[in-house]
């Protein structure tokens, strides 16, 4: 049985739930049931979980991202542990009203969940996607929240997480330059930071994330969700 935590917020009509499910999770049906504290009748609904298909692709990158030495692993143990912090922030309402946009309009390059396997050896899977964009293009921010890490990364270059309450997180990767510091509050389309080659890439490019509380998950997804506006 798959046991996951729910943390509701108030909402004009009610109270809204943000989770998220595995992308390891076979296909099937599965039931979905929420206990109401001092509530005896759970409510129940089935979500049908389908094979996402995942693709597939060959990237080369340098070396060292491969076999890395033990400064470079200490180093990416570091910036673990720096998300880590960033991430465990205690549950709050939400800090934004309305959906949330893309962090930038162009064509992407890497899809979320894609199985990648780097100098014929490495596999990984991708919890993020990939927008194309040149050295210096902006990146905006999906949607209000607060900055909660801005860092120089080994894998991921130079970072940028913010959290948006409800559990959210979004999270860009590869920057050439900050237009943040930690502690900022932002507001949907400003820029956070510029297009870069940072970390382990093949070319310039951003990769985003939307994290919900302790898993990532398709940023498309999220896009469709229809949060409430003032």
């Amino acid at each position: 049985m798959l046991l996951r935590r729910l943390r509701f917020f108030p909402t004009p009509t009610g109270a809204q739930a943000v989770a998220a499910l595995p992308v390891e999770l076979e296909p099937g049906t599965l039931t979905v049931e929420v206990r109401i504290p001092g509530s005896a009748t759970p409510l129940v609904a089935t979500v049908e979980v389908v094979d996402p298909a995942f693709p597939e692709s060959q990237l080369s990158v340098e070396p060292k991202f491969i076999a890395p030495s033990p400064a470079q692993k200490k180093r990416m143990e570091e910036d673990q542990a720096a998300f880590r912090e960033a991430f465990a922030r205690p549950f709050e309402p939400p800090l934004f009203a309305g959906p949330f946009g893309r962090p930038r309009d162009s064509a992407v390059t890497g899809q979320f969940g894609e199985r990648r396997v780097f100098n014929g050896k490495k596999q990984s899977q991708h919890y993020g996607t990939d927008l194309a964009g040149a050295v210096g293009d902006p990146v905006l921010a999906t949607n209000d929240g607060v900055v909660v890490l801005v860092r120089d990364c080994f894998a991921s270059g130079k970072s940028v997480a913010i959290a948006h309450g409800a559990g959210l997180f979004s999270v860009y990767f590869h920057l050439s330059d900050f237009d943040v510091r930690h502690g900022d509050q932002v507001r949907r389309g400003q820029p956070v930071g510029k297009i870069g080659a940072t970390g382990r890439v093949t070319g310039p490019h951003l990769h985003f994330g939307i994290k919900v509380t302790d898993l990532y998950v398709d940023p498309d997804s999220v896009y469709r969700i229809a949060f409430p506006t003032p």
